[in-house]
């Protein structure tokens, strides 16, 4: 797969930027080995990648940026908001806030022939979840999809977010509002995007976006949730400063705990373009706390396979969900499974390119003596499969160890 290499700052341009974590071979994840074939090294897809720091912004950042359109070509990029129970309910509160915003920062008599544009639309379960407040929709995605057949007027444009001309969108006369939910971690370029939208937005827009929170993530300690398709890990600090830049304030954030750590955040235009003074943002992370999560992190994942290693045999994995190759990557003791449940009759039978466990039906779950749970764990998602794994366990009268690789508290 194709990389270039970051060297300055990609929010600031800053040059005094620091690598804090080293991470060889990190797999590609979404992708699944053909039917039949068994694990080699050669099948494996990777990046030797490193995550950098910024402490002028407080950003961090994949340095080795792989090729979008490798990363989300259709065949390979399977992530689909519909389809996760976690996303949807995420999606839910995110929709929720974005109608508490327009309900306190816009008029009503200038709600008339309203417009809802969808930076990095999916399968168009956001739109769907907001059709009731608008009168037309705007989807950009590189692969956009239909969710369901829309009342309402629906175009979809089939490009990356950063390369589309916002110029398209028609101005006057309506209330235009913008929303983007997880997909700005996925850009190469975020600058190219604020600058487009600057360029073309008006005092009346509203902007409403939502991404995975690197406060959040330092936090939680959940640093599994860097891979190769988040290049980006904002913090509120860094995301105030391209704001800024661009001529947009922040009108309101709140975050989200709950799926992914993430932040949310509107923001309107200003128009006044300045080279922000960083002593303006909010409280600013730090290198040395990046350096010390990881590092607990790390002896987290040692602690949990030495435990491990004594389960009652045979041990099998619970959820495989997307990024479980992430989770094979570390924890040995989900690397060396033979096999791994899960309810989606989709992936029964089939295996994640690298990783050497079969999925198989939850049917099989009374064979093995002990579990891991490999749910990636939103806190929903994570609670989710923890109680279905003990109904499972009291209907079936199994009595089975359950092993947790990482905590919700």
């Amino acid at each position: 797969m194709q990389t270039k290499t970051l060297s300055n700052c990609p929010i600031c341009n800053s040059v005094h930027v620091d690598k804090v974590w080293e991470l060889p071979g990190l797999p590609v994840t979404e992708r699944f080995a053909t039917s039949g074939s068994r694990f080699t090294k050669v099948e494996q897809i990777a990046i030797d990648q490193t995550l950098s720091f910024c402490g002028r912004c407080s950003h961090g950042y994949l340095t080795n940026v792989a090729s979008a359109e490798q990363l989300y070509e259709p065949m390979g990029y399977m992530t689909a908001s519909s389809t996760s129970n976690s996303s949807l309910s995420a999606l839910k509160r995110f929709s929720g806030f974005v109608k508490q915003i327009i309900e306190k920062y816009t008029v009503e008599a200038t709600n008339s022939n309203s417009i809802l544009i969808d930076i990095g639309s999916n399968d168009s379960s956001l739109i769907q979840l907001l059709e009731s407040e608008f009168d037309r929709f705007v989807g950009i995605d590189p692969i956009p999809k239909y969710l369901v057949n829309f009342a309402k007027p629906l175009r979809l444009y089939t490009t990356l977010s950063e390369q589309f001309d916002f110029a398209r969108i028609e101005k006057k006369g309506q209330l235009r509002v913008f929303v983007s939910s997880h997909t700005l971690e996925h850009l190469e370029s975020p600058r190219d995007l604020f600058r487009a939208l600057s360029n073309n937005a008006e005092s009346t827009d509203l902007f409403v976006f939502q991404f995975p929170s690197l406060d959040c993530m330092i936090e939680s300690g959940r640093f599994f949730q860097v891979h190769n398709q988040h290049l980006h890990y904002f913090s509120i600090s860094s995301f105030a400063r391209l704001l800024s830049e661009f001529g947009f304030e922040i009108i309101e954030y709140e975050f989200d705990r709950k799926h992914y750590g993430a932040l949310k955040v509107a923001f309107r235009i200003t128009g006044l373009k300045v080279n922000p003074r960083f002593d303006n943002f909010p409280t600013k992370l730090t290198t040395a706390q990046l350096v010390t999560g990881i590092q607990s992190f790390r002896r987290s994942c040692i602690l949990f396979d030495d435990i491990a290693s004594n389960a009652r045999q045979p041990l099998t994995g619970y959820g495989a969900g997307l990024m479980y190759p992430i989770l094979c990557y570390h924890y040995r003791t989900i690397r060396h499974l033979n096999e791994v449940i899960d309810e989606d009759p989709n992936k029964i039978g089939r295996r994640y390119l690298g990783c050497q466990a079969d999925i198989t039906a939850i049917a099989n779950l009374s064979d093995f003596k002990s579990v891991v749970l490999c749910t990636f764990p939103s806190e929903n998602a994570y609670t989710q499969s923890l109680s279905r794994l003990f109904s499972f366990r009291a209907e079936r009268g199994n009595d089975f160890d359950i092993y947790l690789p990482f905590s919700l508290i």
